[in-house]
């Protein structure tokens, strides 16, 4: 079904670069929400980590540190050997 003077054709070009720039901008959001969930996931271990640190300086046990934050026996281990520094 055309429309009178040729306008469907240049109807479905408008239609397609509307379409081209939704999805750069949906792109776009897309890279930015990715780029702050790394900046939040970053954000949170560092203040998991730092919660290890300050339990260890209370003596609190391995397991009850690893409990409360997540953080991995490797990383304990690490913080207990920065501690005795």
């Amino acid at each position: 079904m055309r429309r009178e003077g040729g306008r469907c054709g240049s109807d479905q070009g408008a239609f397609a670069a509307d379409h081209r720039r939704v999805r750069a901008i949906a792109g776009t959001l897309s890279d930015r929400m990715d780029e702050m969930r790394r900046d939040f996931d970053w954000l949170v271990s560092d203040r998991m980590i730092e919660q290890a640190v300050d339990m260890a300086r209370l003596g609190q046990s391995h397991d009850s540190i690893a409990q409360t934050t997540g953080v991995s026996s490797a990383e304990l281990d690490a913080i207990r050997k920065l501690r005795r520094h």
